[in-house]
């Protein structure tokens, strides 16, 4: 069965408030908040819409769970560890060159 993916680089950049325990910052003005930047990928299928996902190989297990044996094999046979944003698009791509997805 192929599933049909549209390989659309969606994004969702925040930023991420959270409390710490009060420090001096380099102004000398005493904070307890700490700002973080966050980023949430996302992939569009046509049979479950958008879909959050981390840039890992589980998240292409998971994503295509009857073709688990193949992913990894090419993965393996590919030495591609799926970490950041190129890898996860170079993943795909091999996905899709090997018919594994449309």
């Amino acid at each position: 069965m192929l599933l049909l993916i549209t390989i659309v680089k969606l994004v969702n950049w925040y930023i991420y408030e959270r409390t710490v325990s009060p420090y001096v910052d380099k102004n000398g003005l005493t904070r307890a908040v700490d700002y973080r930047l966050q980023k949430e990928y996302y992939w569009y299928s046509s049979q479950e819409g958008l879909q959050k996902i981390k840039l890992n190989r589980r998240a292409l297990f998971l994503g295509f769970p009857e073709n688990k044996k193949e992913i990894r094999k090419i993965l393996r046979q590919r030495q591609l560890l799926v970490q950041n944003e190129q890898s996860m698009v170079l993943a795909l791509s091999l996905l899709k060159e090997n018919g594994i997805i449309e």
